[in-house]
């Protein structure tokens, strides 16, 4: 079942007289709803329509998301919307990812239909799709682990399908579970995975203690990796995944379950990660995390549906001059998708 049917049956309960009270960290899901509350360690910061409650956000020049309101509430407007980056230009020369007519079948059934894309150098850029749409088959060609059945595709410089151990030396992956091993603890995680990479000794070191740093462990360094909240565990991950200074970073679903706030760190992070240089390729379903993204793609059914800049794709789609939201615009394309099939 998808976001939007779940969304739907909740909508016809509703009108059936049923009371309805939604608890989730996703606040792009708390727009659906006719009120709201904000909470934050167990205190209730606000409760208004979401509309109400972006009324607290002083003179803006775009309409603040209900993040930004919590932020507002939970820092006195230290946390401000992170400001959208003028997105790296491509060097047809040194792609960071370079797909041509990217194939893969399983017997009879094609997971992956021609994909071609190409994604400059320390771009952010997101992957979109919904389950079974070829989104994580794709990912897997590009990470070396799955050869094609046709086409070809180049990652950091080397062929997905002659080159795949080259490729596993110069990426960084992180899933959505954060790939951790909860009975070790902080250090121990680290120290795995410094020995994955082949670090040196010195360089161990160094890496370590700016992870630990970096995810704000060093009153934790020697808890076990279960212990920790949320988003402590997704900071650690990140640092494990880049610990070899990878030049690209592909991260599946980083900020499932989560709080807002350390969804808005994280995202600062990656902003930190991508100014440096380093292409991050970002899979999610939340189309509030969708909007900080450089470009996106569409892929549904195999194939690729659209490609381009968040704002980019909603002007493609806006009628009367009403831009629609991220959200609207991919279930317009799959929609379309859907009768061109049938």
């Amino acid at each position: 079942m998808s976001i939007r049917d779940f969304w739907r049956i909740l909508q016809d309960l509703r009108a059936e007289g049923v009371t309805i009270v939604v608890a989730t960290a996703y606040l792009d899901e708390a727009e659906r709803c006719d009120r709201v509350g904000l909470l934050h360690r167990g205190r209730l910061l606000a409760c208004d329509t979401p509309a109400g409650l972006k009324g607290l956000v002083p003179g803006s020049a775009t309409e603040p998301t209900l993040e930004d309101v919590f932020m507002l509430m939970l820092e006195a407007g230290q946390h401000s919307a992170l400001q959208k980056r003028p997105c790296p230009e491509f060097n047809a020369d040194r792609p960071a990812v370079s797909l041509d007519k990217l194939t893969k079948r399983f017997g009879e059934f094609t997971a992956v239909d021609r994909i071609n894309l190409n994604v400059p150098r320390g771009q952010i850029f997101g992957f979109l799709g919904p389950n079974g749409a070829g989104k994580s088959t794709t990912i897997r060609m590009m990470c070396g682990i799955l050869p094609p059945t046709s086409g070809e595709g180049r990652v950091a410089g080397f062929d997905i399908a002659t080159e795949p151990e080259r490729i596993k030396e110069n990426i960084g992956y992180m899933s959505q579970r954060f790939s951790l091993y909860e009975d070790l603890t902080v250090e121990e995680n680290i120290a795995f995975y410094a020995g994955v990479y082949r670090l040196t000794p010195a360089k161990r070191q160094e890496r370590t203690e700016w992870v630990i740093e970096m995810a704000g462990l060093t009153e934790r360094r020697r808890s076990n990796a279960g212990e920790l909240s949320g988003g402590w565990r997704q900071r650690l991950a990140l640092g494990c995944a880049i610990l070899h200074e990878p030049p690209i970073v592909f991260l599946d679903e980083p900020t499932s379950g989560v709080d807002p706030l350390s969804r808005r760190k994280f995202w600062e992070l990656i902003y930190n990660l991508a100014e440096g240089g380093v292409t991050v390729f970002v899979t999610t379903h939340y189309m509030d995390e969708a909007e900080y993204c450089d470009r996106l793609a569409l892929i549904y059914r195999g194939e690729l549906v659209a490609v381009g800049a968040p704002e980019e794709l909603k002007r493609s789609r806006a009628v009367g001059g009403a831009l629609p939201s991220l959200e609207d615009v991919f279930i317009g394309l799959i929609e379309e998708r859907d009768r061109q099939v049938d």
